[in-house]
């Protein structure tokens, strides 16, 4: 069975949330599969959020501690340190 990286391109326009919903609302996706990061910037994009994307726990520590987030959407299970 292959993982095919989601393809936003297949969405059907008519069907997808307005834009200004998350309007400068800040989401950091703290996730090491590229499949799921794709799916979740596109989804909070499409809402209107901006996000941020780190692959451990390491460097979401560092990104934490820099920078404010409205919401944090976190892998249970990740290289080096886990959720």
């Amino acid at each position: 069975m292959t993982s095919e990286l989601f393809n936003p391109k297949e969405l059907d326009q008519n069907h997808l949330p307005p834009l200004a919903l998350g309007l400068k609302k800040k989401v950091l996706i703290i996730d090491d599969h590229p499949e799921s990061v794709s799916l979740l910037r596109f989804s909070l994009g499409r809402w209107g959020f901006k996000t941020k994307v780190v692959c451990d726990g390491y460097d979401a520590i560092i990104e934490m501690v820099m920078h404010n987030y409205d919401l944090i959407v976190i892998d249970w299970v990740m290289p080096e340190m886990s959720g």
